[in-house]
This record gives structure tokens, sequence and C-alpha cells, in this order.
């Protein structure tokens, strides 16, 4: 009687692994290893190329819910590297960040647009989200371009295609070649080897511990304008003098109204032709102050940013307060005039407020004030 249901208890053991086995064989891979999968292959090939051609979308399309259509107006990233980072997994859903470090960027003419941040020569960050879902349909694109969804088996899936392929510097400069080897446009010819001989270039120096090019960047200069202008420089004379070396032509002070603002960021350089860039900035605005008359009115809170952009050139003139000086024999990054109605901290706002309602002998001059140093005093 034992031996049999030993017998009985062994069988169905044997049974219940068959079919756990099997269960498992049919179950997609477990979400906390498959849909990394996804992401890192699908990453690999993009950094080789592979959306840059029709027959590339069509060996990444088992990784979309909808493929990644080829354009060849399609800008491109220039990447130097790039880490993978998650998931975070909420049921059939799994979120992923891709960091990248970028070049730049090349548009649809061949023509290439360096991004650059505080670090001279050096790739900037930025990052790609990924959203994977677990689904058995998709969409496949059929030869005139048409949408139609597909049912098929249970798996990880991108639910939306990146933004634009992100390609290796190799991966561009082979690209590149092509474009130029099967066009007859002599303009798209040398612009591919203008990016050619600039990403090559940018890659070397960035190989290097210390970059050869010693000059402040954009954003550096940028930077430290924001940083006086928050301080309140262009409220006086002297001030004004210091933050007109930053200027190609800061031209005169502007003093008709004064922005109180909460914070402004800066952001990453955009380069062309290695003499002219473009840095934009996002700031949040608490309100305007009228210098005459200390009148402080508060903005109503919609939480928009407003965002300003700064052209700058890269000179040798030298100017102070829109007088040509000269030139000072180094070449550096210079924003390209006039300066701007001033900006400036709470803090500033503040400081300067107090002074205003001190040398004040008008009577509603100082009860502005006093308002206005109310107002600013509740927003620290």
């Amino acid at each position: 009687m034992d031996r049999t249901r030993k017998l009985k208890l062994s069988t169905l053991m044997i049974i219940l692994s068959l079919g756990t086995r099997l269960v498992l064989a049919q179950s997609p891979v477990g979400p906390e290893k498959y849909p990394r999968d996804v992401v890192v292959q699908f990453c690999k090939m993009d950094w080789e190329g592979r959306l840059l051609t029709p027959e590339g979308d069509q060996a990444t399309a088992r990784f979309l819910v909808s493929p990644h259509r080829w354009r060849q107006d399609q800008n491109i990233d220039v990447v130097g590297s790039y880490v993978v980072r998650g998931p975070t997994m909420q049921g059939h859903n799994a979120y992923f960040n891709v960091d990248y470090s970028v070049f730049g960027e090349i548009d649809s003419s061949l023509r290439f647009v360096r991004e650059e941040g505080e670090i001279p020569d050096k790739p900037v960050k930025d990052r790609e989200s990924y959203n994977l879902v677990l689904t058995n349909r998709y969409h496949e694109i059929g030869e005139n371009g048409t949408k139609a969804v597909v049912k098929g088996p249970l798996a990880w899936r991108i639910e939306i295609a990146p933004s634009k392929p992100r390609a290796s510097v190799d991966a561009v400069i082979r690209y590149l070649g092509e474009m130029r080897d099967h066009t007859n446009d002599p303009v798209i010819k040398e612009s591919a080897d203008k990016t050619i001989i600039a990403i090559r270039s940018l890659a070397k120096a960035a190989s290097q511990e210390v970059s050869p090019n010693r000059r402040e960047t954009p954003v550096q200069i940028v930077k430290q304008f924001i940083k006086m202008e928050l301080d309140g420089k262009q409220l006086t004379s002297e001030g004004a003098k210091e933050i007109a070396t930053l200027f190609v032509q800061p031209g005169s002070l502007r003093l008709e109204s004064i922005d109180v603002v909460k914070e402004i960021g800066v952001g990453n350089a955009s380069i062309r032709d290695e003499n002219s860039a473009k840095v934009t900035t996002g700031s949040f605005r608490w309100g305007r102050l009228d210098p005459m008359t200390a009148l402080f009115r508060l903005d109503p809170p919609t939480g928009e940013k407003s965002v300003e952009d700064y052209d700058l050139i890269l000179t040798d003139a030298h100017h102070d307060l829109g007088v040509n000086v000269g030139t000072n024999g180094a070449m550096g990054w210079k924003i390209s005039g006039p300066s701007r109605q001033p900006q400036i901290s709470v803090e500033t706002a503040i400081r300067y407020v107090t002074e205003m309602r001190n040398q004040a002998s008008d009577a509603a001059i100082k009860q502005n004030a006093d308002s206005a140093l109310a107002k600013l005093k509740s927003l620290h």
C-alpha cells in the first residue's frame, strides 16, 4: 500500500513539474528582465545606425507598437554614449529612461549643429523616456503608409517610437558618406564633408582629458550675465560697465520697468559654423517693478515659463557701452546686443525698493515702496 501511494505521489510530482514547465514556456519572460532586453536591443540597433535606413526600420519594428518611420529629411542626434536606466514596473507597463551623451544634431541638409554646455568640446546630456506595454496588438505600416492593427503573440513592446534616431559617431559618418556619394547636389556634398570633419574633430577633442579649447563657452557667458543681472548690476552705471564686457554692443541702460523673477534656467548652446551660438533660457516671473514710482504688480499665477533666446558670436572685438574700443587679440564669445529689460531676483528687488524708500521725499513713492516690500517679502 505504501509503495502504491509513493508511486502515485511520484507520478503526480512529475506531471506537476511538466505542467509548470509548459506554463513557463508559454508565458512571456518575467517583467523584471525581458522589458529591459527590449530597450537594450533597440538602443543598440539605433546606436549602430539601423534607424537611418528603411531596412533598419523593418528590423526594429518588432520592438515597437508603432514602427519608426524612416524619412530622408529627419534630424539625427550624434551620440557619444548612452546608459539604460530602469525599469519602473506598473502592472503591464515598464518605464525606462535612457541617458545620452550628445555631440549635436544633423539636419535634413546634412548640416551639423553642435551642442555644448559649460565644458568645452564635451557632449551634453539628454534623456529619452521609453514606455513599454505587454500587448498582443501592434501596428504594421503598409506600402501606402497606412497603419494596420495586427494581433500576434503576447510580448513587451515600446509604446511610442523615439523622436529621432540617435546614432554613434561611426554610424553617422558612414551615413554621411553614403548620402554624399548618392547625391548630385553640390551643397549637400559640401555640407556632408564639413559635418564629417567637424564630428571627427569633436570626437577627438572629447577623448582628451583637457580640452585644447581654453575659451569660455557660450553657456558660461550667459550664466555670468544672468548672475550679474539677478544681482542688479544693470541698475547702476558701474554695474552696467561690467555687464558691457559680455556684449558685442550692449547699448544704453534700459530702466523703463524691471522684471522680478523667481529663477532663470539656462539650457545648452547650439553652435553653428563654430562662430555663432544660441542659448535658450527659461524663467518664471513674479511681477513687474516700476523704478520711477516703486509700484510692484504681481503677475497672475499662470505657472507658465517665459522662454528667451540669447544669440552669441565669436569675436575679438571689445566694446564699452556701445563704443567700439578696438580688439583685444583674444577670441571669445559675446552676447549679440543690445542688453534687454533688467531682470532681478526677489532679494535684489527688496534691497532696491528699500533704497528707493529711504531716498524718496515723495509720500506716494514711500507708500508704494511699503506696499511693494510687503509683497516681495511674502515671496520668500
